[in-house]
């Protein structure tokens, strides 16, 4: 049996979230109040201030580099996670504190 294009790729990203280590939800069940959206727009306000991070040095190292080219990649929204998921999660713990 032939696994299609997009199959292959979810396997790969399951592994790859897999690799992170101890993530049991992305996002905690009881965030599910009025507060909804001001906790997800510090979730994505810390995961971007990391991807700043994560361009800025990728640049370093490729001049060529445009924010366009390095978000077109999706493997570099996982190395993002990867690389800065000890910063993350203790920023995602100050965005959850009651968690």
């Amino acid at each position: 049996m032939e696994i299609s294009h997009k199959s292959h790729k979810s396997v790969r990203i399951s592994k790859m979230l897999r690799d992170l280590g101890d993530i049991k939800f992305m996002l905690p069940v009881k965030i599910y109040t009025d507060a909804y959206d001001a906790v997800l727009d510090n979730l994505f306000g810390a995961i971007i201030d990391e991807g700043i991070d994560v361009y800025s040095s990728k640049c370093e190292q490729n001049k060529s580099l445009t924010p366009t080219n390095f978000l077109k990649n999706d493997d570099n929204y996982y190395l993002i996670l990867k690389r800065r998921w000890s910063r993350l999660k203790k920023e995602i713990g100050k965005i959850f504190p009651n968690l």
